[in-house]
């Protein structure tokens, strides 16, 4: 009898160590779950590089990626895209708390604490920002806030190319900035 209470507490032990090593790999349980559906997979230290003809575009890091639907929805958490130059030289980094990919329209929503920071110093915050990969576009309905070394301005909606270059703030814009801006009428 005390063999079998023995071994008995041996295969408990065993199961024991085995899960918590298994837990370690990757919680599961964080981030978002889709309306109490299961994941079709779950991955660790989630990377992409995006390239077109050849030539790298972007690379895309993540926490963790819960992918749902075959493939055509993935959920992103502490996303990180770094746009890239002819050179593969990192020229703007996108920073969230989460994200999600839709393979089918090719875009990439993030969301939470949204910052874009370029290799020239200007900085573009927000709560919300869909990356169109087709259309090589951010664009956003939120409050946007644009600082540069020359002024800081804030706005309603915006739509702009990955390195900050040509911006268009699509309400009212308020702030100080040494910029001279077009009107459109």
């Amino acid at each position: 009898m005390m063999r079998r209470i023995e071994r008995t507490k041996a295969y408990g032990v065993t199961l024991l160590a085995t899960l918590s090593l298994l837990s370690v790999q990757c919680d599961v349980g964080k981030g978002t779950r889709s309306a109490d559906r299961l994941p079709d997979q779950v991955i660790c230290r989630f990377r992409v590089e995006e390239t077109r003809g050849g030539r790298p575009l972007f690379l895309l890091v993540a926490e963790k990626a819960t992918v749902y639907d075959d493939g055509l929805r993935i959920e992103v958490s502490a996303p990180q895209v770094t746009f890239l130059d002819e050179g593969r030289r990192p020229y703007s980094l996108m920073t969230a708390d989460s994200g999600t990919i839709f393979r089918n329209t090719e875009e990439l929503v993030v969301r939470g604490s949204v910052h874009i920071e370029t290799s020239e110093s200007t900085r573009l915050i927000t709560d919300s920002l869909t990356w169109s990969n087709r259309l090589r576009r951010l664009h956003t309905d939120a409050v946007v806030v644009l600082q540069t070394r020359h002024g800081r301005i804030e706005g309603q909606g915006l739509v702009s190319d990955p390195s900050l270059e040509r911006v268009e703030i699509k309400s009212e814009v308020i702030g100080h900035t040494n910029y001279e801006f077009e009107s459109r009428q």
